[in-house]
């Protein structure tokens, strides 16, 4: 393993974007994999009721960057940072839910990977 030497810059905060995407691995889906159906699965976002304000557990609503957006369930989890919105990695952008639609098409300035921890979202209601 290599420590790291510099600490990278955090991500510059962006007016009335006040979330962060987390896409996880988890048991039922590792990238576009699925061990399950995905169906009311890959469209659950983890978030801290005070992330949601205006919002209900079990509400649909759009999850929206300045790249994409996409239709989410909330899942209210008082156990996640209230400025993270944790979606489920993987899900096909044909079935309406893929954490890459939010993204910008960069890579990570450390291990070429894709820059969801970088990308501000923010909630809003499906009109």
């Amino acid at each position: 393993f290599q420590l790291l030497h510099e600490v990278p810059g955090a991500p510059a905060v962006l007016e009335g974007y006040p979330l962060r995407l987390l896409a996880t691995s988890s048991p039922k889906a590792q990238s576009s994999q699925w061990a399950v159906s995905p169906r009311g699965i890959a469209d659950q976002a983890r978030v801290h009721p005070e992330a949601a304000a205006g919002f209900s557990d079990g509400d649909r609503a759009i999850l929206q960057s300045r790249h994409g957006e996409v239709e989410v369930t909330l899942c209210f989890d008082e156990d996640q940072h209230p400025e993270v919105v944790v979606l489920p990695k993987g899900g096909m952008l044909r079935d309406g839910i893929c954490p890459n639609a939010l993204i910008a098409a960069a890579e990570t300035d450390a291990g070429g990977g894709a820059v969801y921890y970088d990308e501000p979202l923010r909630l809003r209601p499906i009109s």
